[in-house]
């Protein structure tokens, strides 16, 4: 049964998969296949068997496959889960044309905090960490703030909890949680975690080549002895840039520089 959007932040610590095989990307206005062939970097894109989460990480070797997706369908949104080099935020806008929409779950499992990012009509709507405040980027950045407000998951717009701290501030898992809770909410979806992890799904070769120059590579997951999911990555570095105007909104929350490992189009930098 689908459920809402905050197991994501569960599922991503790895307990079952790793964060490396949940790329969860959504589309309204495009059905399985054609999401599957806007994201994949080669043509013709081929639909292949049904496979569990596992199943499709044991695909990935690095060499010939960099990523692989199962597809599936929860309402009116097709989703594509992958395994491996995902594009995540360096997904091109472009794919949102000619009306679709499309939501972006990149849990960042190399260098957090995770994002969402929502495009629509071939332009970054709204950019996001989730679980690290509020400094969003794109044509709609207030889209989610009222309601990430109203569930806690954000603290008002100037306030000062950032600066003077709250002793009843949120953990970022459970801000994080109740963002995406707000995010299914917002756009109408749901998905069921045991689909996504467990359940077979048809698959497809989304990657053949490496993923952008600043996304890291997981390769097949292995089980370790306790049974939890282990993986072997090849990161990249994330660069630094000095802090841009209005980047950092409060100026005592960091240093002379901000982390910069995003999109070039992100107007905005998380203080370090």
């Amino acid at each position: 049964m689908p459920e809402d959007l905050a197991w994501f932040a569960d599922a991503w610590r790895g307990t079952n998969l790793n964060a490396g095989d949940l790329y969860i990307t959504c589309a309204r206005g495009l059905s399985p296949q054609q999401l599957a062939e806007r994201i994949s970097d080669h043509e013709p894109v081929a639909i292949g068997a049904a496979l569990t989460g596992r199943e499709a990480s044991a695909l990935v070797d690095l060499a010939q496959i960099y990523c692989v997706g199962r597809l599936g369908q929860s309402g009116d949104w097709s989703f594509i889960v992958e395994s491996g080099g995902s594009e995540g935020w360096a997904l091109d806008p472009a794919v949102s044309r000619d009306g679709a929409e499309v939501l972006i779950f990149d849990p960042r499992p190399d260098d957090p905090p995770s994002f969402l990012r929502y495009l629509a009509d071939g332009e970054l709507q709204l950019h996001f960490e989730l679980g690290a405040g509020y400094y969003p980027s794109g044509a709609q950045p207030d889209l989610l703030r009222p309601a990430l407000e109203a569930v806690g998951a954000i603290a008002p717009e100037d306030s000062l909890d950032d600066l003077l701290g709250d002793d009843e501030e949120l953990s970022p898992h459970e801000a994080k949680r109740r963002a995406l809770q707000v995010i299914g909410e917002h756009f109408g979806l749901a998905l069921s975690r045991q689909v996504l992890e467990s359940g077979q799904l048809p698959s497809v070769v989304t990657r053949i080549s490496p993923p952008h120059p600043g996304k890291s590579l997981s390769s097949p997951s292995t089980t370790t002895t306790a049974g939890a999911p282990a993986t072997r990555r090849l990161t990249g570095s994330a660069t630094r840039c000095r802090r841009q105007p209005g980047g950092c909104p409060v100026a005592s929350a960091g240093g002379d520089h901000c982390r910069r490992w995003a999109p070039p189009d992100m107007t905005e930098s998380r203080c370090l």
